[in-house]
């Protein structure tokens, strides 16, 4: 444990490669200092069916990110911050195997990657004790080769992001300037980990489900984004998702203040068929309100009362 936590101090667990000493109580640009901090752990079942199955996703929100994106669903705990609760990493094994215990078809970690060194401990310690249900890292994509490497024997199941084709978007919209040729070089070398996606009695075990939220006036970029996915393993398996809705800062944000519309949806999704991409999920427009979290109205923990 001692020497994963090196790699907070100087902290170098994202491409930012921020360098602060979070081991020191320094907080780089995503505000995680020496704390693990958890906003919600239960199952869920609002992720794409291999995922949540019957049972639900045993689901991990972690607080902060790496990114800062002006429409992101989950502000309240990635960047506002509210009711975040520190979690030792004995304390957060213990709840991936109650989440196991409760029929969880997975582990899934929601934003983890600021927490890398913390999480694989816990894994250690859950897997020691009998956690064997696959474990999903749920991700903006914004990753690096050092650390992808350190999960390959903790992680059965990569649920990246793929948000932009185009560095202007990822700084204007997110404060991340060298997103695309980190994030399609992470997609890359997790397909090369873990392969495509496998399936056992319709349940995911193992390998990459890339996401892509479709952004109201960047249809060009879904369009690129598309095609890099096309190129990497046209079998690769892809989940659109028509969910946007103008939240957090994006309501002052002229491009983005409106909803994704029926035509704007349907020309990826056709884009998609196009390109011969056949293992695709989509979404019903009608969902949009329904899939988008709110954590201000939400209970901050689910947790065994200790």
């Amino acid at each position: 444990m001692r020497e994963l936590l090196k790699l907070a101090s100087p902290c170098r667990l994202c491409p930012r490669q921020c360098g602060v000493d979070r081991l020191s109580g320094a907080r780089g640009f995503c505000q995680a200092g020496k704390e693990l901090l958890v906003s919600y752990i239960g199952k869920h079942h609002g992720e794409e069916p291999p995922l949540s199955g019957s049972n639900g996703s045993g689901t991990v929100f972690f607080g902060h990110c790496t990114m800062s994106c002006v429409f992101c669903q989950n502000w309240q705990i990635s960047q506002a911050h509210r009711e975040l609760r520190p979690i030792t990493p004995e304390e957060l094994a213990a709840e991936l195997l109650r989440l196991q215990n409760e029929q969880a078809h997975n582990i899934n970690l929601v934003s983890p990657t600021q927490y890398a060194p913390w999480i694989i401990e816990a894994l250690t310690l859950a897997k020691q004790s009998g956690l064997t249900i696959p474990v999903v890292y749920n991700t903006n994509g914004y990753e690096s080769m050092e650390i992808l490497a350190l999960l390959a024997k903790h992680v059965d199941i990569y649920l990246p992001d793929l948000k932009y084709a185009d560095n202007i978007s990822a700084a204007r919209y997110s404060q991340t300037a060298n997103y695309v040729e980190s994030n399609l070089a992470a997609v890359k070398f997790m397909l090369k980990q873990k392969g495509l996606l496998q399936l056992k009695n319709d349940l995911a075990v193992r390998g990459v489900i890339v996401r892509h939220l479709v952004l109201p006036s960047l249809i060009k970029e879904s369009k690129e984004i598309l095609t890099a996915l096309h190129s990497l393993n046209p079998d690769i398996s892809i989940s659109l998702m028509s969910q946007y809705t103008p939240r957090h800062q994006a309501q002052n944000i002229s491009a983005l203040n409106r909803r994704l519309s029926a035509d704007e949806y349907t020309e990826v999704v056709e884009y998609a068929a196009a390109l011969g991409l056949e293992n695709v999920w989509t979404q019903e427009l009608s969902s949009q309100d329904i899939l988008a979290p709110d954590f201000s109205a939400a209970k901050p923990f689910a947790m065994v009362d200790k």
